[in-house]
């Protein structure tokens, strides 16, 4: 035996039977903690509007409880050389594209672009990438990337990305030997480019 309660689209009030296109809200202490339609169950007052799953509030509403999954979140992203000295010189994209996908403190990134153009000018410091979907937790440390495809630099090509703390933004870094430490990449060295200069990469840092 089974039983089926639904929410009526008009009038307020349940239906045993028939009418599933309405929105059910389940109140504790009059504070609705979750929403449920035909598209599924919406935490707080969020509201699903398609597929079938759950959906979290565009705004996170953070738990202090550690073993609480309280954001989730699906989107893109737009990747931007800038540098550390706050200029960079001429650059021409060819293609961008960023996606990025939420869970809990957790962001995991991908990234694909290329340039037909790039001439540092004038630019000093160090380089760095730019548009990251959420501002990063204080501790740079707490992120890790892999890179797949780098064809841009005249030297030091870089091998390595790290977050840099409490910003949108991860500086690009090489090793000077075999063994060597992870170094920062001055902008100088990427130099002046052509077309189809490459950066591909993956990985994941932390929000606070």
């Amino acid at each position: 035996m089974s039983s089926t309660i639904n929410a009526l689209t008009s009038g307020g009030g349940l239906a045993m039977a028939g009418d599933t296109s309405g929105q059910l809200a389940l109140q504790s202490a009059g504070t609705t903690f979750a929403t449920g339609n035909q598209y599924g169950i919406g935490l707080g007052t969020a509201v699903p509007s398609s597929g079938i799953g759950i959906t979290f509030p565009a705004t996170q509403s953070a738990s202090s409880d550690a073993n609480t999954l309280d954001d989730y979140e699906e989107g893109t992203w737009t990747p931007t050389y800038v540098s550390s000295g706050g200029t960079l010189g001429s650059i021409t994209y060819a293609g961008r594209e960023g996606r990025y996908t939420k869970i809990g403190n957790m962001v995991y990134v991908t990234a694909t672009f290329y340039t037909s153009a790039f001439a540092v000018g004038s630019g000093t410091g160090t380089l760095q990438i730019d548009g990251f979907p959420f501002t990063s937790h204080a501790n740079s440390a707490h992120s890790s990337y892999a890179m797949s495809d780098v064809r841009l630099f005249v030297t030091n090509n870089p091998n390595a990305l790290r977050q840099v703390g409490n910003s949108t933004k991860a500086t690009l870094y090489y090793r000077s030997s075999a063994n060597g430490e992870a170094t920062d990449l001055p902008v100088s060295s990427a130099g002046t480019g052509g077309a189809n200069n490459l950066v591909t990469f993956a990985g994941c840092y932390t929000v606070s």
